[in-house]
């Protein structure tokens, strides 16, 4: 800190600067049990959150889902840039 003349208010302020964001990795569809996996083991390795948003479509009978990636928005870019890479 003494060499690049930070102090811990500076830190602070650039800390409190970081936006929270989400973004949607999948469309809503039946998601596959390795999807759900894939989503846990990047989520750990991140520093995102992730859950899964259900809805039914048009009357339909089954469930659709779609995996949702939060944290700060540099995270949540570099893990949504992942599982997609993962998922082709």
């Amino acid at each position: 800190m003494l060499k690049h003349d930070v102090s811990m208010s500076d830190i602070a302020l650039i800390e409190n600067k970081r936006n929270i964001d989400e973004g949607q990795v999948t469309v809503l569809k039946k998601l596959y049990w390795w999807e759900r996996e894939l989503a846990i083991i990047i989520s750990k390795n991140f520093r995102v959150q992730w859950y899964m948003k259900n809805r039914y479509l048009n009357g339909e009978r089954n469930i659709k889902r779609a995996i949702i990636f939060f944290g700060y928005e540099t995270d949540v870019a570099l893990a949504k840039k992942c599982i997609h890479w993962h998922m082709k």
